[in-house]
């Protein structure tokens, strides 16, 4: 089930839009700088460089990245400022080390989905004023599953793990994350602005032989899963109101308070 849905992202990301626009859902779509923290990764790449220090150039800690977003704002509560938003995203992390004719090319990405609960603590105890996404300043708190894989590229050409087979792993990881942001302006009465920080925690996150594909024969003390690892994720969300059709349930942008 998890892997059909992650496989069909694409589909269910236009079904959600169609959805979104019958059923006065909000339509978003976001950009964000990744910062990954995983001690045991991190010590995979520290190991290589030890190990290795003829290399003119070492190679960097699988640490930043970039992503892209898909999400739908259903409200729960107007009165107390509470929606629903699903989420698709992608992510993508590299590393690349080059000395003399030797590189080494490591990438990651993943693709997962979240289900964000979106609200403002003081509109859950009392009336504040509010836009077409509720109030300016909210949390918002999310289970996740996402499907992680890699790639590496020795000299250019695809790493062999064993018989023929190339590394490219695929694991699913579930996560939980916070986050806080801010509807800071709304554009030509079509579109909210919206800075965003996000806190995602994973217990375990896996990438099957990353030792082995890295390190080669030497795989002492390493390991292929991160344990406690956190991945931060600062960027902007951008959400489309859609209008109120004449007797039909919408937002109104009429009452918009940003």
């Amino acid at each position: 089930m998890i892997t059909l849905l992650l496989r069909y992202s694409f589909l269910i990301s236009a079904f959600c839009i169609i959805t979104s626009i019958k059923c006065c859902g909000q339509f978003s779509v976001g950009a964000d700088y990744l910062h990954l923290r995983s001690k045991e990764w991190d010590d995979l790449i520290r190991t290589y460089n030890f190990a290795r220090p003829w290399l003119e150039e070492k190679q960097p800690f699988l640490t930043g990245g970039i992503s892209g977003s898909l999400g739908w704002y259903f409200r729960l509560s107007a009165k107390r400022s509470a929606f629903l938003k699903p989420v698709f995203s992608y992510g993508h992390f590299g590393s690349r080390s080059e000395s003399g004719k030797q590189s080494l090319d490591l990438s990651a990405e993943y693709y997962s989905f979240q289900l964000d609960f979106n609200f403002n603590p003081r509109a859950m105890f009392r009336d504040v004023s509010a836009g077409p996404l509720g109030t300016r300043l909210f949390i918002s708190l999310s289970p996740g599953i996402s499907r992680w894989s890699a790639r590496l590229k020795r000299n250019r050409e695809e790493y062999i793990v064993r018989a023929e087979e190339t590394f490219h792993p695929i694991n699913y990881n579930f996560s939980i994350s916070a986050c806080i942001g801010y509807r800071a302006a709304l554009l030509a009465k079509k579109w909210v602005c919206t800075p965003v920080v996000r806190l995602n925690y994973f217990p375990r996150a896996t990438l099957t032989d990353i030792v082995r594909a890295v390190q080669g024969a030497n795989e002492t003390g390493l390991s292929d899963t991160s344990k406690n690892m956190m991945m931060i994720t600062a960027g902007v969300e951008c959400t489309k109101i859609f209008p109120v059709r004449k007797g039909k349930k919408g937002y109104g942008i009429g009452t918009s308070a940003y």
